[in-house]
């Protein structure tokens, strides 16, 4: 049975913190008072719009960072930890998902044995990387600065989602490491360890109760799909509501997609919607989603922006009609059609308009893609291989 969601009104917040220079030449110590001050802000507009929402504050990767670097010290980690656990316990419908916080702390002249060994988590990752040139073997990469610098001082550099909630503290680490020692000569990646492996957080404190899956950048590539691995690997059945892809320049990638209800990206330079999934209908939630540039003065909610339901989805609904009007023969041709479809994320569009013609929408959005035109069209238009007269192919 799908898993209901006590929270049947959520609204994500979006912060963009990338629109002004002003912001970026703040220090980590006041980009955090500054993110506190506007989350104060909507918190208080939503008190009296949406008392009765689940709120959800996210940002991208790197989010909060030093002048000069991409991390922060231990000192504005702590102030960080601090404002959010505050914050959370003065509103009770609150969850803040810290962007990424990439950290950084001095290690002294040790053995690094115990951080290489927190490697071993990464290994299906690695074998992934050796068998694909253009994921450049990052994995091995950071584990030979380790080796090339045992012995030595070092910087040592952790990528985590921090989500904070009645008081409460969960991280996801990154697994699928991209130059992240980039701010120091001398420095060594500490990837995730233990409960902080897993991209499944489950938050359930009274009013809360919801399970959300969070991304780190290139976690999302389609060689990789950590949260949908994660979910093999321990035979979770039930998905998360909600997939938030935090990072810093990647794409959204649908075939990575694992949520019951939306896909969130929040990205450096990529703008995305939320992107409804093909479960979605089965939730009755009212959903909103927000988005603010965090240097403009917040004094109103904006108009909620709109989810979308991509033509992709569209198309792989409409397949799962056809199989069952068409010859038995003909389903096989049109489950691997279903395949292509998801698998050619980089060339489809988002396919707004939900009155557009099917056979128009395919000539449009995919007329790069010879076999899927072709295989579908032939099915819809071989009145010879139906088992009924089709009906409107309308979407």
């Amino acid at each position: 049975m799908h898993r209901k969601d006590k929270a049947n009104q959520i609204a994500v917040i979006a912060f963009d913190l990338d629109t002004e220079r002003s912001y970026r030449e703040l220090s980590a110590i006041n980009k955090i008072k500054l993110i506190k001050r506007r989350i104060q802000n909507v918190c208080e507009l939503l008190k009296k719009e949406k008392p009765k929402a689940t709120w959800i504050f996210v940002w991208r990767e790197y989010g909060i960072f030093d002048i000069n670097s991409r991390s922060i010290s231990n000192i504005a980690k702590q102030s960080f930890k601090k404002q959010m656990k505050l914050l959370s316990l003065k509103y009770p419908n609150l969850i803040i998902i810290g962007g990424t916080v990439a950290t950084r702390k001095k290690l002294q002249g040790g053995d690094l044995g115990v951080i290489k060994s927190y490697y071993d988590s990464l290994k299906l990752y690695e074998e992934i990387e050796d068998k694909d040139e253009y994921l450049c073997n990052q994995i091995q990469y950071h584990k030979d600065d380790i080796e090339d610098l045992e012995g030595c001082d070092v910087i040592a550099f952790a990528n985590k989602a921090r989500v904070f909630f009645h008081g409460e503290e969960k991280k996801h680490g990154k697994l699928t490491p991209y130059s992240e020692t980039i701010d120091k000569l001398n420095g060594i990646f500490q990837p995730a360890k233990g409960k902080n492996l897993s991209p499944i957080l489950d938050i359930k404190k009274d009013p809360l109760n919801i399970r959300i899956g969070i991304e780190i950048c290139r976690e999302h590539l389609q060689e990789f799909k950590v949260l949908q691995q994660y979910m093999i690997d321990k035979a979770i059945k039930d998905k998360p509501l909600l997939h938030f892809v935090l990072s810093n320049t990647i794409s959204l990638d649908l075939d990575s997609a694992c949520a019951s209800y939306a896909v969130i990206h929040v990205d450096s330079h990529e703008d995305n919607p939320p992107v409804l999934t093909r479960d979605h209908h089965k939730h009755n939630i009212d959903f909103s989603y927000y988005k603010f540039l965090i240097m403009q003065p917040i004094k109103q909610l904006n108009r909620p922006v709109t989810p979308v339901y991509p033509l992709q989805y569209r198309l792989l609904d409409k397949i799962d009609t056809l199989t069952e009007e068409v010859s038995d023969a003909n389903v096989a041709r049109l489950k691997k059609l279903a395949n292509q479809i998801v698998k050619s994320h980089s060339g489809l569009g988002f396919g707004y308009s939900h009155k557009i013609r099917l056979e128009d929408s395919i000539s449009a959005m995919l007329h790069h893609s010879f076999y899927i035109y072709s295989t579908l069209m032939e099915v819809v238009n071989d009145k010879s291989i139906t088992k009924r007269p089709l009906k409107s192919l309308k979407i």
